[in-house]
């Protein structure tokens, strides 16, 4: 692993980072009571499938960040995420472990309150400390 595999893993992470983002700026919070039409459902759906990718792409961002940092590789997710708290890169573990369950949730059919829920969560707090790992990167001198 080199420094130019990280500087790939981020440059992946901010193209898929922009990409939901732009997304998002289309759309407001999911509301369970109205009707969408189809092409902004079709926007809530590209929501989530971007945001699938930026949080895959975060992940493999960190591993990498891990295998040139560390001695040793994370054996766990939850021990990735303390890792990358640590470097300051993330504002808090149990942030990621919450995201990494929306992730999941995504691949399931789910009521229209249900997916408020993970449609307005994505909106904003996934969204946010997706834009602190940015900004952190965008401080680090490596």
């Amino acid at each position: 692993m080199t420094k130019d595999h990280l500087t790939e893993r981020i440059r992946l992470f901010t193209k898929s980072l922009k990409a939901m983002t732009k997304t998002a700026a289309q759309l407001d919070f999911f509301d369970p009571t109205k009707t969408y039409s189809d092409n902004t459902l079709e926007k809530y759906d590209a929501l989530g499938a971007r945001y699938t990718r930026t949080y895959e792409c975060a992940i493999k961002l960190f591993r990498t960040k891990d295998l040139l940092d560390s001695n040793e590789e994370a054996t766990t997710i939850r021990e990735l995420f303390h890792r990358m708290e640590h470097y300051l890169w993330i504002s808090d573990s149990a942030i990621w472990l919450s995201m990494k369950i929306v992730r999941n949730k995504l691949n399931h059919e789910y009521l229209p309150y249900d997916q408020a829920k993970i449609y307005n969560y994505i909106l904003h707090e996934a969204k946010n400390e997706l834009l602190y790992l940015y900004n952190k990167i965008e401080q680090s001198p490596s």
